[in-house]
């Protein structure tokens, strides 16, 4: 089994027994899985994006959680290995060349990371169930909306994607510039769909709000209109833990240093 390495927070290196002691669980039982686990990556800068991720996640949902959902129970290891999962399937989709970031500047793509873990923690808590599509639980909106990301697509399929323009399709496009959506077994299936979905979603969310305060961009997402309503209080609350979490916690990588090193292997469609 795999084994957590060290990251790096600003000039403070961070093992993760220490970030596993910021969440609630019992401590002896943490530095218990932290003996057990250890990421191996050939590039330092690679890792250090792997634990600044999985912080994230361990922080708001801590591997010892409890759960009264049956679907949603695991133990504290398979937590573990399956954030790990989730961690690297985001850099897969997030830093593929062809995936512009969301934000400008050498740190663009951390950050819209950053948004992508604020959007799935208030989505899915990042729990099993949902995760992996088990149980009656799992899909919100009815039954309507699926994986961590919950996008609601019914019986559907996800919304036809211009990959030279990077946004929806139009009735006019070019069909050589269309790439065909995803439907809800797909997304859970494979994970980088889903996230390649929501990423979709929040991109088109921030240039429909943009004139909007950065809080408010994903109003769309959350509701589908950039009117004030219920979507404004949950694009505020998905983007402030988002930004307030990177701002608190800015890596020490930028984002040409991860293309460096990386080969990410995108959703297929």
């Amino acid at each position: 089994m795999p084994t957590l390495a060290k990251g790096h927070f600003g000039s403070q290196e961070i093992s993760f027994e220490k970030v596993l002691d910021t969440t609630h669980g019992p401590l002896v039982e943490h530095q218990a899985l932290a003996s057990k686990f250890q990421y191996h990556y050939t590039e330092i800068k690679l890792e250090t994006l792997i634990a600044w991720l999985l912080t994230f996640m361990v922080a708001v949902a801590p591997p010892t959680r409890k759960h009264w959902y049956s679907y949603a129970k695991e133990t504290p290891e398979e937590a573990l290995v399956r954030y790990q999962s989730i961690a690297e399937d985001i850099v897969s989709v997030l830093y593929n060349p062809d995936n512009l970031p969301l934000f400008v500047g050498s740190e663009g793509r951390a950050r819209s990371a950053a948004v992508v873990l604020g959007v799935m923690f208030f989505e899915g808590g990042f729990r099993r169930d949902v995760d992996l599509g088990l149980g009656p639980m799992s899909r919100g909106d009815g039954g309507q909306s699926y994986c961590l990301m919950q996008i609601r697509v019914g019986k559907g399929r996800t919304t036809t994607w211009n990959k030279a323009l990077n946004r929806f399709g139009r009735w006019n496009d070019s069909e050589t510039d269309l790439v065909q959506g995803f439907t809800g077994p797909e997304m859970v299936q494979d994970r980088k769909k889903c996230i390649e979905a929501g990423y979709r979603m929040i991109r088109s969310s921030f240039a429909a709000c943009r004139s909007l305060p950065v809080a408010d961009w994903l109003r769309v997402y959350a509701s589908g209109t950039c009117e004030d309503g219920d979507g404004a209080h949950a694009s505020r609350a998905r983007m402030n833990v988002a930004l307030n979490w990177f701002n608190g916690h800015r890596p020490t990588f930028t984002d040409s240093q991860i293309l460096s090193k990386t080969t990410p292997k995108i959703a297929s469609n």
